[in-house]
């Protein structure tokens, strides 16, 4: 997949009330998530779109070069993701900031992989990361889980592409953060 053609977008809207304080914000190896994530995609992605909930100010500093900031309508990552593909009508690669050990590595697999397509990387469970395009907004379910399946994505499991469970883990409590 030609990377002018793909969007890279970050999902950090959360609330963050598991972690206790703002996630995606929370430094780690000398840099916020928010910054590891857009590194991530960086290499892939013709640009990259950070979904940041109600509160994008947290992350004005960080436009340009490629980077944009989007608000979304408040009603989750599902709705979120359809308005992005409303606005942009490009093929997307979706992570979550919460998912540092994740690397360029694993997605250009996953993109290998998925073939263009809607694809998700990980079992029956998992939602992120995950490739969509406008077959998208064909669904209408509120969840990621139920809109994946409603369209039928195609499933990509991480033994398939040789990466570890930890690749596809993500941090939801301050003490899931390794501190090196």
């Amino acid at each position: 997949m030609d990377s002018k053609n793909l969007i890279g977008v970050v999902l950090c809207g959360g609330e963050s009330s598991r972690f206790g304080s703002d996630k995606a914000l929370a430094i780690w190896r000398d840099k916020a998530l928010v910054d590891h994530a857009i590194e991530t995609l960086r290499p892939l992605c013709g640009s990259i779109v950070l979904l940041a909930g109600r509160s994008p100010h947290r992350f004005w500093g960080r436009l340009g070069d490629g980077v944009e900031v989007s608000s979304d309508p408040g009603k989750g990552p599902a709705e979120a993701l359809r308005f992005q593909l409303v606005e942009k009508p490009k093929p997307s690669l979706v992570i979550a900031v919460d998912m540092p050990f994740l690397d360029s590595d694993d997605l250009r697999a996953f993109l290998d992989a998925a073939a263009g397509g809607c694809a998700v990387l990980g079992d029956a469970k998992a939602t992120l990361p995950c490739l969509l395009n406008r077959d998208f907004l064909s669904s209408d379910q509120p969840s990621m889980k139920a809109s994946l399946k409603q369209i039928k994505a195609q499933r990509i499991s991480a033994e398939s592409l040789g990466l570890s469970d930890q690749a596809l883990g993500n941090i939801n409590r301050a003490e899931e953060l390794p501190t090196r």
